[in-house]
């Protein structure tokens, strides 16, 4: 139980259009591959990373998100 609480931190940069690398020991405990969808949040001046959950949806289904998601103006 005290290895899942142990915090890990590694210090990387930005590459010049805005990407960072996710360190190899994140991905492999996250199990993040180069398929996985990530959701980022901004949380006050922090960024959480997080894989996001993706299911199917039917076409009926993705008309009526698209009525009800807000317009963008």
């Amino acid at each position: 139980m005290a290895d899942q609480k142990k915090l890990m931190t590694k210090i990387v940069k930005p590459l010049s259009r805005g990407q960072i690398t996710i360190p190899i020991e994140f991905r492999k405990k996250l199990e993040i591959s180069a398929n996985t969808i990530l959701n980022l949040a901004l949380k006050g001046n922090k960024i959480e990373i997080t894989p996001a959950i993706v299911r199917e949806v039917d076409e009926g289904e993705l008309t009526q998100l698209s009525i009800n998601s807000p317009k963008i103006t």
